[in-house]
């Protein structure tokens, strides 16, 4: 036989013992309910004959559950079903909803039957009680199918537990109408939410709850409880966990994830016999557990607890709400506001409190009043002035100044009236008392000045007033900055400023912190708003922004322009009016950026106009974000590149956009010969050859992009010209064809940033197992020619002349050097402005007579490129100085001391070299320090 036969066997045997230990007891039963019955109707019982009969009909319900164990069929199932602990707790649920039925409806008849004289029906409903109750609490060991179990019943879970554990017995009460919990105080009445698929459960529950006075609605299903419960004006809710459809453990989830209903109690109630089901409802959110069948005095205690407990929260709320709207009418400028805080609680103490802040809010309000008319100024000067002299008035002092901070100097400054004029005072950040204050962020409230060691009397000569008593603290912005020192001076109705005065000034440093924050503020705005507007009015692209439903919220005029007057203003329009059609791939671009939040960007696209044109476009769609990165609209920029934009915009691909505008304005005669002072760049890869080599065709591309990608950016970025590429090596060009005093240092910064961002790309490089790269940089300033070279068929716009060819030079010459960048003696002078270098030496340059100087710029450097740069400049410029002046023993001493620090140091070896080499064999007389190239 199959595996699945043998357990139906086995499953089957199982039942039929549960049937034959079942069956007695239920007949038993029925004999005991047509007993009760009989005696109901001789006695002319009618008022109990309702609930005698659900009795019996529990009985019959539960002797037909008991009637299918012997069914074969049942135990098919149960083989058949994937999870058998699941099955087991079924079969007990049906088993123990009729017994609860009985034991429920048996007790309400028992108080029923209290005052009647006739013992026989209560003895046969008490042995039935007993009997029903026993079963009950057997259940789970009669009905036990060999599975393994996961935990205790709840009747084990709960042994030591002897109020829970009450619930599986008849009550006192129930027999007798007294016992422990008889004179216990309940709560008040509640309205109670009943909630079980089970009619026999409802009726018992309800008329429970009826009899301890509470309002009672039932609800069959969890759907209509949610729906009864969202309708208001229930205070406790008893929930069914077993329930077809949407079962108590959704409801109870349901009800605690609702803001509105999460304060509702829900004590749980079920036939589960598992500390599993306890756990799982409390876990929920459950305030209590009720197990079926429902002991009386359990349900009141634990129904009067949950509705005490509701109550106190709803009272606590009351307090809250209270306080809440007390706080509002502060927050709207009303401090006459005033609770009452009589009383010992928690609350009274809390009410005091606030209280007692808005007297002291009362007490600000002159303060407050000034600020409110100090805070629309934004003209800084005004608005100092208008601090310092009602700061001072009420205050009671004699003077009263504001000391700002500037950044740039590092000096506190303030203006002082002199005769008609007035005369603005500065005095380092850390002099005297105002910056004791500015450096420590403390408060000084001094009787007398001058017993302070910070003290300067320089300063008051230079304020021109004697300072007696002084209150001064530091002015901090909301961000922690601190940005100047308020200083009050000379009390005049006492020695010393008051706690109170310190409370008043505090208040009036965060209020001049805060203006001083909104004036810097509404400047930046105005600031933006003037350079959002110019950009929207001189931009070439048709700019339109539009909210998350696809609304036009902004145009520019040239967007206005593009779409012609039909459609006239755009921010009346709508997406869907702008791009229809074969246009309508455009609110298509507009939904993806929405939902990727990413920007969408389509080149030479065709784009058909609502009045029929068509145009070709560079389109991109950019998500627009609050301050709290939410996404709240598109931004459209679209550039019409039909005809010469189109052209322009190809040509730039291929050519320097300064090319393009000239060829486009001015023809081919524009880019003919012209003369022009220029700085060219020369840039190469170190020890190209060998790395192609090792790298192979296809990395060697890859590199190369990479690194041309980063160099030509930062060109660009500082008006560079890519004149051409030379292998691995870049000739750029500063000066053409616009000359710029600043182009030399526009190329030299270029330099420098072309070092930094080769120090970015080697590290992404090393982390992939790539080995770093260097680079060397040659620059020289010059009168070029610029134009056309090249055939009538094919042409280049570049560059020639003698600074070109010593660029070239002086990136080679890196090599000997051991340098990464070499500028020429005629950048260093046009430079405008100032920069670290250091210089190398004097060359003569194969067909030019005249020495060239040339120096290392090394702004590019940092602590691990060169840690001792700092240590070894003095000791090379010194030796430099010994090397000209024919001191070789001295220039000797000094390279070796720069090469100590930095055995690395290219010219301090070769000038510790060239050291030696005269030493031993002096130049001429008439030598001037010339190193002719290839010399030594």
């Amino acid at each position: 036989m199959g595996r699945d036969s043998t357990q139906s066997e086995s499953r089957l045997s199982q039942l039929e013992e549960i049937y034959r230990e079942l069956l007695p007891i239920v007949l038993g039963f029925s004999r005991q309910g047509e007993q009760m019955l009989e005696l109901a109707l001789m006695h002319n019982l009618t008022s109990v004959m309702p609930d005698l009969e659900r009795i019996c009909k529990a009985i019959r319900d539960l002797k037909e559950v008991a009637g299918s164990l012997a069914n074969p069929g049942l135990a098919d199932r149960l083989v058949a079903e994937p999870d058998l602990l699941k099955a087991q707790k079924t079969l007990r649920h049906d088993l123990r909803t009729p017994i609860n039925a009985i034991k429920g409806y048996g007790e309400i008849l028992l108080e029923d039957l209290a005052e009647f004289e006739g013992e026989a029906i209560r003895s046969n409903l008490l042995q039935l009680l007993e009997e029903a109750t026993e079963l009950s609490a057997r259940i789970y060991s009669i009905v036990n199918l060999g599975a393994v179990e996961p935990g205790p019943p709840l009747d084990e879970g709960l042994a030591n537990d002897p109020v829970a554990a009450a619930n599986d017995k008849v009550s006192p009460l129930s027999e007798a109408g007294k016992g422990p919990f008889a004179g216990r105080r309940t709560s008040a009445p509640g309205n109670v939410l009943v909630v079980d698929d089970v009619e026999d459960n409802r009726e018992i529950l309800s008329e429970r709850l009826l009899r301890q006075g509470h309002t009672v609605t039932v609800a069959e299903t969890g759907v209509k409880a949610l729906e009864l419960l969202r309708g208001g004006g229930f205070e406790l809710v008893l929930l069914d966990v077993l329930m077809p459809g949407m079962d108590g453990y959704e409801v109870l989830a349901r009800i605690k994830s609702d803001p509105e209903l999460r304060d509702i109690p829900v004590i749980m109630v079920s036939a589960l016999d598992e500390m599993d089901s306890v756990i799982r409802c409390i876990e929920l959110g459950a305030e209590d557990y009720l197990p079926k069948a429902f002991d009386p005095i359990l349900l009141r205690a634990r129904v009067s607890a949950s509705l005490e407990k509701k109550k106190w929260l709803d009272r606590e709320r009351e307090h809250v709400t209270r306080l809440a709207a007390a706080m509002r009418q502060v927050e709207d400028g009303d401090l006459s506001v005033n609770l009452d805080d009589s009383g010992g609680d928690v609350y009274a103490a809390v009410y005091r409190g606030f209280n007692r802040m808005t007297s002291e809010l009362r007490d600000e309000a002159e303060i407050l009043g000034l600020a409110h008319d100090l805070s629309g100024e934004t003209a800084l000067d005004p608005l100092l002035d208008k601090f310092v002299r009602s700061t001072a008035h009420l205050l009671d002092a004699e003077d009263a100044r504001f000391l700002l901070y500037d950044r740039n100097s590092e000096d506190l400054w303030t203006r002082l009236p002199v005769a008609a004029n007035e005369k603005e005072i500065r005095i380092a950040a850390d002099e005297g008392l105002a910056g004791a204050v500015f450096r420590s962020g403390e408060i000084l409230n001094l009787a007398d000045v001058k017993e302070h060691p910070a003290y300067a009397g320089r300063i008051d000569t230079v304020m021109g007033a004697e300072t007696r008593s002084l209150l001064s603290m530091p002015v901090i912005t909301k961000a922690g900055e601190t940005v100047g020192v308020m200083q009050v001076v000379n009390k005049r109705s006492a020695d010393k400023f008051t706690p109170q005065d310190e409370t008043r000034l505090s208040a009036f440093c965060a209020q001049i912190a805060f203006t001083l924050y909104n004036a810097q503020l509404f400047e930046e705005v105005v600031q933006v708003k003037n350079y959002n507007e110019n950009i929207l009015k001189s931009s070439s692209a048709s700019l339109i922004t539009l909210d998350l439903d696809g609304q036009v919220v902004t145009a520019n005029e040239r967007a206005e322009r593009f779409f012609g007057p039909r459609l006239a203003p755009l921010n009346e329009r709508h997406a869907i009016d702008l791009f229809t059609g074969e246009g309508s791939w455009v609110t298509e671009s507009i939904r993806r950026v929405q939902h990727l939040r990413r920007p969408d960007i389509e080149l030479d696209t065709a784009l058909k106009l609502p009045d029929g044109r068509t145009a070709t476009v560079n389109l991109t769609a950019a998500p627009l974000f609050d301050g709290s990165e939410s996404i709240i609209g598109t931004m459209l920029s679209i550039e019409d590149v039909s005809g010469t934009k189109r052209l322009r915009s190809t040509m730039s691909r291929y050519m320097s956009k300064e090319v393009v505008d000239q060829l486009l304005d001015g023809g081919e005669a524009a880019l003919g010969g012209k003369a022009h002072q220029a700085t060219i760049l020369f840039s190469d890869i170190s020890g190209f050859t060998g790395l192609a080599e090792a790298l192979g065709p296809k990395e060697t591309v890859s590199m190369l992009n990479d690194y041309f990608a980063e160099m030509v950016d930062v060109l660009f970025e500082h008006s560079g010209i890519l004149d051409k590429y030379i292998g691995d090596g870049i000739m750029a060009l500063f000066g053409v064809p616009f000359e710029n005093p600043t182009d030399p240092d526009h190329a030299v910064a270029a330099a420098v940033e072309m070092m930094a961002n080769l120090r970015r790309l080697n590290r992404r490089r090393e982390r992939t197992g790539q080995s770093p790269i260097g680079i060397r940089i040659g620059i020289d300033t010059g009168d070029v020619i610029a134009g056309n070279i090249g055939s009538p068929r094919r042409m280049e716009y570049t560059v020639i002349g003698d600074c070109v060819n010593l660029a070239a030079r002086l990136e080679e010459a890196n090599k000997f050097y051991g340098t990464s960048i070499l500028i020429g003696e005629y950048t260093l002078n046009s430079l405008q402005s100032p920069i670290f270098m250091r210089e190398i030496d004097l060359i003569r340059v194969s067909g030019r007579e005249a020495p060239v100087a040339i120096f290392e710029p090394l702004a590019y450097h940092t602590k691990l490129t060169f840690p001792s740069l700092d240590r070894i400049i003095v000791p090379y410029q010194r030796g430099l100085e010994a090397y000209r002046a024919r001191d070789w023993d001295a220039g000797l001493k000094f390279f070796d001391e720069a090469l100590a620090a930095a055995p690395e140091d290219g010219p301090s070896r070769i000038y510790r070299e060239r050291c030696l080499a005269y030493r031993k064999n002096p130049p001429p007389e008439h030598w001037d320090g010339v190193y002719k190239a290839g010399e030594n």
